[in-house]
């Protein structure tokens, strides 16, 4: 990261790539100043309204992840991902039936469209419903979902990670030993 920014400053997506990595990396501090330097070249940069959304989840800034998950869904077009990151800040909070709510919606629409089971298992980590939660993550290993491989380092994971179905998960994906 730091040879890509070195390479190109100014760059919005290496420097939310840069912001990312310092959210998996639990630095939302690190994370956030990255991110208030990429919205201050490009306000309407939809990756770090994304990504700034789930720092602020890691700050415990719930409604504040919850107003940068809308404003992310206005700039890309509703997308289910971006849905997910919605319900998922809205189930820390305690919006746990609005929560469940749009996550039932996903359900719904993974019949009829693409929706990665990755997203529909981070909501219910967030819910503190495993075997749910679980039972996306197999149907996502199974489908091999865009993101499964990041599972081990997303904070968005963290309300499954004591179960230890969620670690079995883990080492048949290679991440752990």
């Amino acid at each position: 990261m730091r040879q890509a920014i070195a390479l190109d400053p100014l760059s919005p997506m290496i420097n939310t790539d840069a912001a990312t990595t310092a959210y998996w990396a639990r630095n939302p501090n690190a994370a956030m100043a990255r991110l208030q330097e990429v919205m201050a070249l490009d306000p309407n940069f939809a990756e770090a309204h994304l990504a700034k959304g789930k720092v602020l989840e890691q700050l415990h800034q719930y409604q504040e992840a919850e107003a940068e998950f809308a404003i992310a869904n206005k700039l890309f077009g509703r997308t289910s991902n971006v849905d997910a990151l919605l319900a998922h800040a809205m189930a820390l909070a305690g919006e746990k039936k609005e929560a469940l709510k749009i996550v039932q919606k996903l359900e719904s629409e993974s019949l009829k469209t693409s929706v990665s089971g990755v997203d529909v298992a981070e909501v219910y980590c967030a819910l503190n419903q495993t075997d749910d939660a679980m039972n996306w993550l197999d149907r996502a290993y199974r489908q091999h979902d865009k993101g499964i491989g990041l599972i081990g380092i997303d904070p968005l994971f963290d309300g499954c990670r004591s179960d230890s179905r969620f670690e079995s998960l883990l080492k048949q994906l290679k991440l752990v030993s």
